[in-house]
């Protein structure tokens, strides 16, 4: 990764962790691959300057973790497999506990100078922060902060031409997803952590105490305009696609596939050595959302 951006990400969170402090942090995310491998990468840049880090997931993930040689801390649940989003949630509620969920935040954060919070677990982290008397800050994945420029992706197509909703379609998703765990959070806050209840949920605190947020993305993603919003407030910052700088390693059909692109031959379709020329474009990848780490 180009250093500019390491130092952009980085640069995002400098008031909550210096350079000549040496702190302990936990990284906590959940969900698919592509939920957890961004704050992987910000993990390494923390741990390449000095501090301890804990990348706290669920167990589906370890190895992943494992993989980029950060230090594990289990999450129960399993919110990447089937999910209270999906069709079936009352199978996911008979499978997981939502206490035992939100309990093991307490030891995954255990000794947490700062918690960085995941897209799928801001009232958690944001909760054991507030316990703690620990910093906090979120990393996301996409940029679905609350802005009029554009609206979430998932309902384009349905305010594309009221653009006087695009905000509302974000602050929306937020408050559906507090809607979905406002009863189990607020349990779990009062009677285990000794905290008062929410009544609108993680957002309201992070806008009221300017938290910091990275948006691990491009701005080529951030709307028609492709730069990011001129009304996200000063703490959210859009810092580039973190890549992920474990080397990946390629099978050899796929590498002259890759190749073929950039010198304009490919292999005949029969399978035979001879080659025919073909026109260089692009390579454009396809793939599915939400592919879980197995």
């Amino acid at each position: 990764m180009p250093t500019a951006r390491w130092e952009t990400t980085i640069g995002a969170v400098k008031s909550t962790v210096r350079r000549s402090e040496r702190r302990t942090v936990v990284v906590a995310a959940v969900g698919s691959r592509g939920d957890v491998q961004p704050c992987l990468v910000l993990g390494l840049a923390l741990e390449s300057r000095g501090h301890i880090v804990f990348v706290a997931t669920e167990e589906r993930q370890r190895g992943l973790v494992e993989e980029f040689g950060l230090s594990w801390r289990k999450i129960e649940g399993d919110l990447g497999r089937v999910s209270p989003r999906s069709p079936q949630p009352l199978k996911w509620e008979e499978k997981f506990d939502r206490q035992s969920i939100l309990r093991s935040y307490e030891t995954a954060c255990k000794g947490a100078d700062l918690i960085v919070g995941g897209p799928h677990c801001l009232s958690a982290t944001v909760s054991m922060a507030q316990k703690l008397g620990a910093r906090w800050c979120s990393l996301m994945n996409d940029p679905t902060w609350p802005t009029a420029e554009f609206p979430l992706p998932s309902e384009s197509s349905v305010v594309r031409a009221f653009a006087c909703l695009n905000r509302r379609s974000h602050t929306r998703a937020f408050a559906a997803a507090w809607r979905a765990e406002a009863e189990s959070v607020n349990r779990w806050r009062r009677g285990d952590l000794g905290l008062e209840a929410w009544t609108d949920g993680p957002l309201a605190l992070i806008e009221k105490r300017k938290a910091p947020v990275v948006i691990a993305a491009s701005t080529l993603v951030c709307g028609p305009r492709r730069r990011a919003p001129a009304d996200f407030p000063g703490h959210v910052s859009v810092a580039g696609f973190l890549c992920s700088p474990v080397p990946l390693e390629v099978g050899e059909q796929l590498r002259s596939f890759m190749g073929s692109a950039k010198s304009g031959e490919a292999a005949a379709p029969d399978n035979t050595a001879s080659l025919k020329q073909v026109d260089v474009r692009p390579i454009v990848y396809f793939g599915l959302e939400a592919m879980p780490a197995t």
